[in-house]
């Protein structure tokens, strides 16, 4: 043996460690790829995650967890599956803003594999690890798994039943039969929206019925479970149902422009927002174009493509389902979960909200992705790529640094602070104590109006007419309720104006009529 060949081979066998992880990146890049796209997502959902108050529904999602499993049940507006793992969660980890808020952003963070798959068996790894990265920095699922809300696990979830529904119609597997059924029990037992975003499957497999002949009889099983499986919670949620179909729900009729704000939020937050969401749109609509400029053309492979050699990141050249099923799957998967509930709610009773339809953002991103891979040329991927980090790096800034929910802990510290023992506490909209006396622990007597005639019975209640003699009043107000501050302004002066703060949504206002 040469000495130039013993040499190589002894610096092998000096640093195999060395040698070892460079052949496994080598040979596995779209995994490394994806463990970088997923710590990234890591790092953003926990990154402060813990520094703001916690807000009204949060404080919800926090009485509510404390309640029995029925309890829990019968007393949410919403499915109670997020409640019931909350429950469990506030009793190894607690109640701070940090534990509540760890387990949407853990939702939000698992979120970004389904998000990849699902990409990946439409089109291939390389539009796959395009929407995992766009998802892992997008503002919308950063909010929401910030969020100790629903909402995050909606996302989830909604991924994981079209990534199953997709399965089954590329392999025909007992096993993603029985995943995908699972999985849509459980998201329809985190959210009624689900209902719409169920809805977009059966309409894909009702526009595609003759295309797979084959699964009209297995289909039908699933399909019972999950209808059966509504009966249970309607039956708990019955009363609420009511109440809401009946007009008591708080939602107001939608703006005419809350649909295209939807879709600005999926994009981006700032002042970079509409550029962001030009871009996206531009994307989408070009991915659509060359789906359909695909339809008749055979799949094919690429012809770099070597299946025995695990590094490569480009499988197909066309989508899994076939480009029609996929165009369709996808604007179906967007628009009937968002569009159709704002059109109800424009026609009968309002239930538009943007966090309840955030389930169809996963269909965006995965056409953005498809659309920026269509480009084709890396002259124009690379540019496009950079280009929506920046824009979006600049929401994302505003994000961290400017406050987004309800200061109540700012509000309440500084009352604590410049509080006398004989003062009271006059809280607007009643159920705002809730968040309030998360924070607050001192001894001062709390009380809830709801309207300006209920501060006007306050007034003139023996109460209201002790404090012309003695003592001050706090007035708490929540996002603009002028009508009641004026109401006390009125009634006791504005010189008894003795000192006042602004906060995000909470407004504090010391009233001293006596001037003691």
């Amino acid at each position: 043996m040469s000495a130039k060949k013993i040499s190589q081979k002894n610096k092998e066998t000096t640093n195999p460690t060395k040698t070892s992880v460079f052949e496994w990146v080598k040979n596995h890049p779209t995994l490394l790829l994806l463990a970088l796209i997923t710590a990234l997502a890591i790092f953003l959902r926990f990154f402060t995650l813990g520094s703001e108050s916690i807000w009204l529904d949060e404080a919800y999602s926090i009485i509510e967890s404390h309640l029995s499993v029925q309890g829990i049940a019968a007393s949410s507006n919403h499915p109670p599956l997020y409640f019931w793992i909350l429950r469990v969660w506030i009793d190894i980890f607690g109640t701070s803003e940090f534990a509540i808020r760890s387990l949407s952003a853990i939702f939000g963070v698992f979120t970004i594999i389904p998000i990849y798959f699902t990409g990946k068996t439409l089109f291939n790894k390389r539009i796959g690890l395009l929407s995992a990265f766009l998802a892992s920095f997008g503002v919308t699922l950063i909010y929401y798994s910030q969020d100790a809300r629903a909402y995050s696990l909606l996302v989830l979830l909604s991924t994981l039943s079209y990534l199953f529904f997709i399965k089954i119609f590329n392999t025909d597997e007992k096993k993603y039969y029985i995943a995908y059924t699972v999985v849509t029990v459980l998201l329809i037992y985190t959210h009624f929206f689900s209902l719409f975003l169920i809805g977009a499957q059966i309409l894909f497999y009702l526009i595609f019925i003759k295309k797979y002949p084959g699964l009209k009889i297995k289909h039908l099983i699933p399909l019972a479970i999950i209808i059966v499986s509504i009966i249970p919670m309607l039956l708990l949620l019955k009363d609420n149902i009511n109440r809401i179909g009946g007009g008591g729900f708080w939602i107001t009729e939608p703006s005419n422009t809350a649909f295209f704000n939807t879709l600005i939020n999926f994009s981006a937050t700032g002042s970079t927002r509409y550029v962001v969401f030009a871009i996206f749109i531009i994307l989408a609509i070009w991915g659509i174009i060359s789906l359909f400029r695909n339809t008749n053309k055979p799949c094919r492979k690429n012809p770099k493509y070597n299946k025995n050699k695990a590094h490569n990141i480009i499988e197909e050249e066309c989508p899994g389902l076939g480009s029609t099923p996929t165009m369709v799957l996808l604007l179906l998967w967007l628009f009937i979960p968002t569009l159709i509930p704002f059109i109800e709610s424009k026609l009968l009773v309002p239930i538009f909200q943007t966090k309840y339809v955030v389930g169809a953002y996963p269909a965006l991103v995965i056409m953005v992705a498809a659309g920026i891979s269509y480009l084709r040329s890396k002259w124009l991927i690379y540019p496009v790529l950079i280009l929506i980090i920046i824009l979006s790096s600049v929401g994302l800034y505003s994000y961290y640094k400017y406050p987004n929910r309800e200061q109540w802990r700012e509000a309440v510290r500084y009352i604590e602070t410049h509080s006398q023992p004989d003062d009271l506490i006059i809280i607007c909209k009643g159920h705002y104590h809730l968040p309030f006396d998360y924070y607050y622990k001192g001894s001062l007597t709390e009380q809830g109006i709801r309207s300006t005639e209920d501060a006007t019975d306050f007034i003139n209640s023996e109460d209201g007419q002790d404090l012309k003699n003695q003592g001050r009043l706090w007035l708490v107000l929540a996002y603009d309720e002028s009508d009641v501050y004026y109401v006390f302004e009125n009634a006791y002066g504005k010189d008894s104006i003795e000192d006042g703060r602004g906060y995000l949504a909470v407004t504090v206002i010391l009233f001293n009529p006596s001037g003691n």
